[in-house]
């Protein structure tokens, strides 16, 4: 378990850190926090649409084996097409709104 956390710590450490005094230097406001937690909240959105796409095309629709497959350019692909169509969601709604 030790091993785990240091492991971890060492892992991201570097850009932990880095964000930390980021933020600290532009000291943002409540406007700023509010977006940025809008934007984590859309990119959890996409990731678990991408997770849910992604179980759909391997255990429903062909039943494919990425490790056994090495298909990672499909996995890379659908991930790559959900965030696209949630960022054109996103700009379609910033204009309509």
């Amino acid at each position: 378990m030790l091993e785990n956390i240091k492991s971890f710590l060492l892992r991201n450490g570097l850009w932990v850190s880095l964000g930390i005094i980021a933020f600290a230097i532009l000291n943002p406001g409540m406007t700023e926090i509010r977006t940025l937690l809008f934007l984590i909240l859309i990119e959890i959105l996409a990731l678990g649409l991408a997770s849910l796409s992604t179980f759909i095309y391997t255990n429903i629709y062909t039943k494919l084996d990425f490790i056994k497959e090495q298909s990672i350019q499909t996995l890379g692909l659908i991930f790559l097409g959900v965030h696209f169509l949630i960022g054109l969601s996103v700009i379609g709604i910033y204009y309509v709104i």
